[in-house]
């Protein structure tokens, strides 16, 4: 697949993804437990929507940052094939996240704290490679996903744990 070919594919991902974000809220407006609050569910789809648009962004950085080093490579630079090949791995792993973020999965808290740590070793392996600005930007967002990841990850198993129980 060329990178114009995955560059617009993300850029479909980034205008869909808040569609169905909306589509998937108003599908859940209502409480499913008495007990819950609609202002607690607001909040948490608010966090929800937030970290599935900085999956988004670090998908589309890992990738343009896959394809960039894929070029040094071809030119003789192989020490950028690990940075190459964990970006790639990075931006699959944040649009399955992000996915999953936007059906609310079960799964959803395991796989942000999976997806936190590909972010920081991605984050990790780009600042070390080089100080290109498709690489520092990497870093960047890998950086913010991770974050935003552990913070989705606390959050969806302390709410698994608690509707557990009930």
């Amino acid at each position: 697949m060329s990178c114009r070919h995955l560059i617009s594919l993300t850029a479909a991902l980034v205008l869909l993804l808040p569609l169905a974000a909306q589509e998937q809220r108003e599908q859940n407006a209502a409480p499913k437990n008495p007990g819950d609050r609609p202002q607690a569910q607001d909040q948490r789809h608010m966090h929800l929507d937030r970290t599935a648009k900085l999956l988004n962004e670090c998908m589309l950085h890992c990738q343009i940052c896959a394809a960039h080093c894929g070029k040094l490579v071809e030119e003789g630079k192989k020490e950028h094939f690990q940075s190459m090949k964990l970006c790639a791995e990075c931006a699959e792993v944040c649009a399955l996240t992000g996915k999953l973020a936007i059906c609310r999965s079960a799964v959803l808290g395991h796989q942000a704290e999976a997806c936190a740590k590909i972010c920081e070793r991605c984050a990790e392996q780009c600042e070390k490679s080089g100080g290109d600005e498709a690489m520092k930007a990497c870093a960047k967002f890998c950086r913010d996903c991770a974050k935003a990841c552990r913070e989705l990850s606390a959050n969806e198993l302390k709410n698994q744990a608690e509707q557990e129980r009930r």
